[in-house]
């Protein structure tokens, strides 16, 4: 059954707010190249955290940790992913007031701890993890929940769906959906049942999603990465931004995917959440004018 839930409250319904500052195409270009395999910027922090919820967030991303998430043909590595999610949840308030909680973000760590050996599983501890980010009354009003996660090296995202009372599996690997299935009929249910009970223990009155389905949805709502590529943690970012669990497909979305590792090392770089923007070398950050200076998305 369809939850006719009140869609007002989300962000897809304030399109003049999607506004994005991630520079042209040329000047990413230039901006990768400067930073990735650079062996005079290795050692300079090119990212950290500004708010710092945990003691493990006292990380700082330098060149060389750079080089080893976008650099080509590398895996990008759980941090950025995490640094990302950070920078979606700071973004919600630039949609408006009302659209903030419609959709909530989990780290990549929530599914690590979720996939953990029998004797290292600890529901508690999870919960008290996400409790850290989101309350109790935040999990039960939010329409949609997102994450990521990470399987054999490769990253994809469950969105519990609300509205549709599925889970959406979001997958850009280039193969067949009936490979697609093989890979997570291994982890999808487990995922589902532990997900579940871990946020009963944090909301009694969240509906159990232990057993929705969980179709994969098609590529020719989201999309795939090129063959033999490593993108997935890229794509990953890019359907957390951009996938409209009401519609299950992806809004506002620019379809050039060529350059996806640039259009994020840039908008990492320039969120007012980077700490490390503010003692950079000189040509790295490009502020633009005053006129132009727009939440980055």
């Amino acid at each position: 059954m369809v939850f006719k839930g009140d869609c007002s409250g989300s962000p897809f319904k304030k399109e003049d707010n999607w506004t994005q500052n991630l520079g042209d195409k040329e000047s990413r270009l230039q901006l990768f190249n400067k930073i990735v395999d650079n062996e005079n910027l290795k050692s300079v922090s090119f990212m950290s955290l500004r708010t710092v919820l945990r003691l493990t967030d006292g990380w700082q991303l330098s060149g060389k940790d750079i080089s080893k998430s976008f650099a080509a043909k590398t895996f990008c590595e759980d941090t950025v992913v995490t640094f990302y999610v950070r920078c979606l949840i700071d973004d919600e308030g630039h949609h408006g007031p009302d659209t903030v909680g419609y959709r909530i973000f989990l780290e990549p760590k929530i599914a690590e701890l979720l996939l953990a050996p029998k004797d290292e599983y600890n529901a508690n501890l999870i919960a008290k993890y996400i409790k850290e980010q989101y309350n109790a009354q935040q999990i039960l009003e939010a329409r949609h929940i997102f994450v990521p996660v990470c399987y054999k090296l490769h990253l994809t995202v469950y969105v519990i769906n609300k509205n549709y009372e599925q889970i959406d599996i979001l997958d850009s690997w280039t193969s067949t959906v009936n490979d697609k299935q093989k890979y997570h009929q291994k982890i999808a249910v487990c995922m589902r049942k532990k997900l579940s009970n871990v946020i009963s223990l944090i909301s009694k009155e969240h509906p159990n999603f232990s057993d929705w389905s969980m179709p994969i949805i098609p590529a020719k709502y989201i999309a795939q990465q090129e063959p033999s590529s490593m993108d997935c943690g890229f794509f990953v970012m890019m359907f957390m931004k951009h996938y409209n669990p009401d519609t299950r497909q992806l809004e506002f979305c620019d379809s050039d995917f060529d350059d996806i590792r640039g259009k994020i090392l840039w908008y990492l770089l320039h969120h007012n959440l980077n700490a490390s923007a503010d003692s950079l070398p000189p040509g790295i950050i490009d502020r633009g004018s005053p006129s132009e200076q727009k939440w980055f998305t």
